[in-house]
Parts: C-alpha cells; sequence; structure tokens
C-alpha cells in the first residue's frame, strides 16, 4: 500500500491572539477529527499546530485526496496568518507517494524532505521540487527512475542525498553545488557520478558489495566524514585517498584490507576506525597522523603495532580488541593524553607494564588474555576507574592494590582466585564488582565494609556459607550467587533494605526464612533448582516483587496464595 505522510508544525503564537488561537485550534482539531474517524485510505497526517507540543496523526486518506489535503492545510496556514498574526513554519515530509500522483507546491516551499519508496516499473512522483526553497533531503529507495527526477539540481538548499538500490544515478547529470551528504545503500559498484558533488562533506556506504573507492575520490578535497559500513567485499583504498586534507573520520566496518602508506598523509584525521578488515599490519609511519583521537582496530589480524604509534600524542582512546598482540612499544608513556585502552581478547601471557605510564588512563580492558599475575605498577594508574581483567589467568591481587581508590567499576570474572580479594573492601568509589567464575570457597566478615558497592557478582564458584555481614552493604541492589554450594541464606542477609535482585538458583537451598519479608526492596527472586519443598507465604508481603522463580525445586504443587499474583512473573515448572 503507497503511503503519504505529511507532519506540521507550526511555532509559538503571541498570547495576545489568545482567542483566535483557540478558535482556530478547536475547528481545526474537529475537522482533523472528522477525517480521522470516517476515512480509510492511504495518506498519514502527523503535525502540530499553534505551538502544541503534541503530535495529532490522520490514517489512511486515499490517493485522490492527496490534493484536498494538501490544499486544505494551505488554507489552514493563510487562516494561521490571518487570525493569529504571525508566520506558521511547516515541515512537511511526503513518504512513499503514488508514483501517479501530481502534487502541486502552492504555497508549500516549507517542504523539506522527500522519501520516495516506487517500484521499479514506475515513474516518478510528479514533484516540482525546483520550488522547494526550504528542501534539504532527497531519499529514493528502489525508485527505478529516480534519475528522471526533473531539476533536483535546481533546488538551492538541498543538503542530503540518500540511495538505495538506485543504479545508475543520472540524476547528478551535472554539479550540485549544495549538496554536502550523501547515504547509499546496498550498492553493488561506486557510483562514479558522486564526483560530481564538489562541496560534499559527508559520504556514507552501506550494506553494499562495493570492492573499491576509484582514485578520483581525491577531487572531493572538501570530504570530513568516509564511512563504510558492512561493506564485506570491500578491499582496497586508493592511494590517492592521501590527498583528502579536510579528512577527519574514516570508518570501515568489513573487508580485508592492505592499508596504503598515503593514509599517514591524513594530517586533520581524527578518527581512524577499521573493524573486521583483516588487517594484519600497519603503515610504518602511522605516527604522522598528529590530529588523531580515536583509533579503533578492533577484530583484525595485527600482531603487533608499529613504533611510531607512540608518537600519536593527541591519541585519547585506542581499540586493539580482538586482534594476536602480544607486546606493546616500550614507550606507551609518550601517550599522554590516553585515556581508553582495549586490549580485550589478545594472546598477552604478561601484563604489559608499558602500559602503567599511560598516568591519564581510566578505563583498560585486558579480559580474554592470559595473563597470570599484576605488576606492582598497576599503582600508577590513579585515575583509573573501570577494569576489566575477567577470563586470564590471575590467582589473586598485587598488595596495595587498594591504592586504586578510584576504582568504580572491578571485572575479575574467570580467573584462578581462590579467595575473596580482601583489597577490594577497601576501595572507596567501588561500584560494580565482578568475581563469577572464579574458585572461591568463603565470603569473609569485612564484605559489610564496601560503602558504595551496589552490583555483585559472585556466581559460579564454591562458596558454602555466607556471612551476615552481606546484608549491611547499605547500597548493594544486585547481588547473584547462583551456581555454588549454598546450604542456605544468612538471617543477616534478610536485613537488607536496598536489595532489589537476588538470584541464588543452582544451589543447594532448602528453607527461605519468613524474614525475607524484610527485603522490602526485592524486585526479583530467582531460587530456582534448589531443594525448597514449600514456599512462604510471606512472600506475598512483598509489594515491589514482580519475578519469583522458584522452579527446578521439591515443590509438587503451587500454593493459591501464588496463583493469579497480579503484576507478577511466577515461575514454579
Amino acid at each position: 500500500m503507497n503511503k503519504c505522510r505529511l507532519a506540521i508544525l507550526a511555532p509559538n503564537v503571541p498570547t495576545a491572539n489568545f482567542l483566535h488561537i483557540f478558535l482556530f485550534s478547536f475547528i481545526l482539531e474537529f475537522i482533523i477529527t472528522y477525517i480521522f474517524l470516517h476515512i480509510r485510505c492511504t495518506l498519514d497526517v502527523v503535525g502540530n499546530f499553534l505551538g502544541e507540543t503534541k503530535n495529532m496523526t490522520i490514517s489512511g486518506l486515499k490517493k485522490w485526496l492527496i490534493r484536498f489535503v494538501l490544499s486544505f492545510f494551505a488554507m489552514v496556514f493563510l487562516a494561521a496568518v490571518i487570525f493569529a498574526g504571525c508566520y506558521v513554519k511547516a515541515l512537511i515530509d511526503i513518504k512513499r507517494i503514488d508514483s501517479n500522483a501530481t502534487i502541486e507546491t502552492f504555497s508549500f516551499n516549507c517542504i523539506v524532505s522527500f522519501y520516495g519508496v516506487v517500484d521499479k516499473s514506475s515513474k516518478y512522483p510528479r514533484i516540482f521540487f525546483w520550488r522547494l526553497q526550504r528542501f534539504q533531503s532527497f531519499t529514493a529507495e528502489d525508485c527505478g527512475y529516480v534519475k528522471d527526477l526533473p531539476y533536483v539540481q535546481r533546488i538551492k538548499k538541498n543538503q542530503s542525498l540518500r540511495f538505495r538500490k538506485n543504479e545508475p544515478l543520472s540524476i547528478l547529470e551535472s554539479s550540485i553545488p549544495y549538496i554536502t551528504s550523501v547515504r547509499i545503500r546496498e550498492f553493488t559498484h561506486f557510483p562514479l557520478e558522486i564526483l560530481r558533488l564538489a562541496n560534499l562533506k559527508e559520504l556514507y556506504i552501506s550494506n553494499s558489495t562495493i570492492e573499491d573507492l576509484p582514485d578520483e575520490i581525491a577531487q572531493l578535497q572538501n570530504l570530513e566524514i568516509i564511512s563504510l559500513y558492512n561493506s564485506t567485499g570491500f578491499s582496497m583504498l586508493p592511494n590517492t585517498i592521501g590527498q583528502l586534507k579536510k579528512l577527519r573520520r574514516l570508518f570501515i566496518n568489513g573487508g580485508n584490507i592492505t592499508l596504503p602508506n598515503s593514509i599517514t598523509q591524513l594530517t586533520s584525521l581524527e578518527k581512524l576506525e577499521l573493524l573486521n578488515c583483516k588487517i594484519d599490519k600497519l603503515p610504518r609511519e602511522i605516527g604522522n597522523l598528529k590530529n588523531l583521537k580515536y583509533l579503533v582496530l578492533t577484530r583484525n589480524s595485527l600482531k603487533k603495532l608499529p613504533e611510531s604509534v607512540v608518537k600519536l600524542e593527541n591519541l585519547q582512546r585506542l581499540s586493539l580488541e580482538n586482534n594476536a598482540i602480544q607486546v606493546l612499544p616500550e614507550k606507551m608513556f609518550l601517550l599522554k593524553n590516553l585515556i581508553f585502552l582495549n586490549l580485550g581478547s589478545n594472546t598477552f601471557r604478561e601484563f604489559p607494564v608499558s602500559i602503567c605510564d599511560c598516568k591519564q588512563l581510566e578505563t583498560l580492558v585486558l579480559k580474554n588474555n592470559k595473563i597470570k599475575s599484576l605488576p606492582v605498577e598497576i599503582l600508577q594508574l590513579q585515575q583509573l576507574r573501570y577494569l576489566y581483567l575477567g577470563f586470564n589467568l590471575i590467582e589473586k591481587l598485587p598488595e596495595g592494590f587498594s591504592k586504586l581508590q578510584g576504582l568504580n567499576e572491578l571485572s575479575l570474572e574467570g580467573n584462578q582466585l581462590d579467595k575473596f580479594p580482601l583489597q577490594t573492601v577497601e576501595l572507596q568509589y567501588l561500584d560494580t564488582l565482578f568475581l563469577k567464575k572464579n574458585k572461591i570457597k568463603v565470603v569473609p566478615n569485612e564484605l559489610g565494609k564496601f560503602r558504595r558497592l551496589s552490583f555483585l557478582d559472585m556466581s559460579e564458584n564454591k562458596i558454602s556459607e555466607l556471612s551476615n555481614e552481606i546484608g549491611q552493604i547499605p547500597t548493594l541492589r544486585l547481588l547473584y550467587l547462583q551456581g555454588n554450594q549454598l546450604l542456605d541464606l544468612p538471617s543477616g542477609m534478610y536485613k537488607s533494605t536496598s536489595l532489589e535482585v537476588l538470584h541464588v538458583g543452582d544451589n543447594q537451598i532448602a528453607n527461605i526464612s519468613s524474614d525475607i519479608v524484610k527485603m522490602v526492596n526485592l524486585r526479583s527472586f530467582d531460587i530456582c533448582n534448589n531443594k525448597l519443598k514449600t514456599i512462604p507465604v510471606e512472600f506475598r508481603g512483598l509489594q515491589r516483587i514482580g519475578y519469583l522463580n522458584v522452579s527446578g525445586n521439591l515443590i509438587k504443587e503451587l500454593p493459591e496464595e501464588f496463583k493469579n499474583w497480579q503484576g507478577v512473573s511466577v515461575i514454579w515448572k
């Protein structure tokens, strides 16, 4: 079904004309409501009027009413000017219009965007674009004859073109000086017509099988952004890319790419993001990119970095996740502005000590490596707030670890810890602690000393007993203990008034105390796969509970009190 979507916006109007505005709005709403209730067709009209913020919608006007509706709103705008004494601003967004419809613009010079979806066998909708003085965005999808659309190049303020499956683009018969942004999707080759857009600043290509960019891309001297998303067939950047002196961002996701050395000539480049591109090495002179702030090389085949990378003095974020890197350059301390470093899922066997000289580092990711211990030098990272060391071979934390007082989030899951890391208790600002999948057997009494901890995950360890102090953590909201060897829950836990989520599934718990009703903020309680025979009636006293899972226990029949418990999802089988 073909649709036309019309959105109309009006500005706030002086209060002196309140009566006129009220009468006008009342009549307008009456007409709109009448149309909405009595017509089922193919036009959608969405808009707010005279400063209202809530949109009204009319759905389903038949195509023969398109001209009438547009004429109607033209009169509405004229009336608004006459009665309200102001100029009405309009945003008209026409979508999915029938190919045989003719839309005269009347006074609709406020149309700012067109989104056309026309069958390839159809002709273009005959819209007089050259009259639309405020037109800014043209989008066409599957429009086989979009090339015949007349006079698009006459639209003086049009800034954006978007195409999907439109080849060839002979709509661009000549340079359109006002176009600054082009987005193309699902193309099989690079449309050379784009090279005529002398003022183009942004080029976005997505879900395409384009293999390369032409050498002539260098003609687009105003280009600031090149983005190729999900471009699995992409294999080559031209050597001429180094001539794009204004390029600030280069983003490529997918393909099998060899980087040309000329990429190091992009002296204005601030963001270089090459994801899943099978890159096995970087140009030796990558350090020439003096303005680079973001370097993202996730999911590639890098084994090492060139030494010149330490010359990227403005670098703030470096992501090398999912590569095969074992060592880093020694002079990492030269990266004085580095605040984010992701080295996850590489092949580090030792903690790369050189990063401890990056004193401004706030986030460090080293998960999924083979690191066995942490050096004492890590204590130099006094600005560190987020430390992710999950899925390594770490057995303990170094002495003095509690000196990292700025830590807000710490992940040690999937390591070889056999004791609870007591140093973490002294981290005054620690909010989140992951200890899942270790070998911890005992939880110490000192747990109650946490002052800001809100999230604690100790699931899949070997814990058989908890201390009462766990209920004394004043800020604890989420506690995960599933997959341990617990026989019961300590009485002190029931005193926690902050706990909202408690998951203790896959343990050996046989009883739950009626004191659970004291956990007044509990929203989610999962005690599946334990040894419960009954459910305490006191559960009904939990006013905020929304999820209760008692499945996999020894409960033969769900008590009547828990059947049809309004607002609560109860799982018991």
